[in-house]
């Protein structure tokens, strides 16, 4: 790991006790789409949140205009755009309550296979690799330490194994953060139930 980069594993329940880093940060999110970028449950929920948010602040979203253009990615393939058009942390009434959420600099969106695809553990490999290369290359235009959120694609709806998905987050980002000059908070999201068991993993191989 850099010098000035440091890896967080944690369950986020309130994303206002990340504000002090988010407030001077460049923000961006591992989106794990599918083929036709529908927003459903997992990280697409947060993208929904986005696009509601702007809606009702704007009458219109400039995120899922952006997300709208590029519905024919294929399964496998990476794209990067603008987040949303509101504050870095913004609310939205949800039950009975007001929550808050994150908005984001850049949204790279990984078009996630099914568990069941031919070479899998290769193409998600490198499917994360070009996401990653991505970000690389979006932070090295701004003037500010990266703030770098990336829920665990794929183990909650498409069921990839847990051990594998982890180990290979743990290699790519030690490869990622030694080859790279990259300073600022990169945090992986996982459910709690997992989170000691990925600080173990990273805590081996980063």
């Amino acid at each position: 790991m850099v010098k000035g980069q440091k890896i967080s594993v944690v369950s986020i329940n309130n994303w206002a006790d990340w504000e002090k880093e988010l407030k001077n940060a460049f923000i961006v999110f591992l989106h794990s789409a599918n083929y036709k970028f529908s927003l459903g449950s997992g990280s697409s929920y947060l993208v929904k949140q986005i696009i509601d948010a702007e809606k009702k602040l704007h009458g219109k979203s400039a995120l899922e205009k952006e997300i709208q253009k590029i519905k024919k990615t294929p399964v496998c393939g990476v794209q990067i755009t603008n987040g949303g058009n509101l504050p870095g942390l913004f609310q939205t009434p949800k039950d009975d309550s007001i929550k808050q959420y994150p908005n984001f600099n850049k949204i790279v969106h990984c078009v996630i296979p099914g568990p069941r695809i031919t070479n899998f553990e290769s193409k998600v490999k490198e499917m994360l690799s070009e996401a990653f290369s991505k970000v690389t290359d979006a932070y090295k235009e701004q003037d500010k330490e990266l703030f770098f959120v990336l829920p665990v694609i794929g183990i909650n709806n498409f069921g990839y194994p847990v051990d594998f998905m982890f180990s290979l987050y743990a290699t790519l980002l030690n490869e990622w953060a030694n080859s790279e000059q990259i300073k600022g908070h990169i945090l992986i999201w996982v459910n709690e139930s997992l989170v000691e068991k990925m600080r173990l993993m990273i805590g081996e191989e980063i």
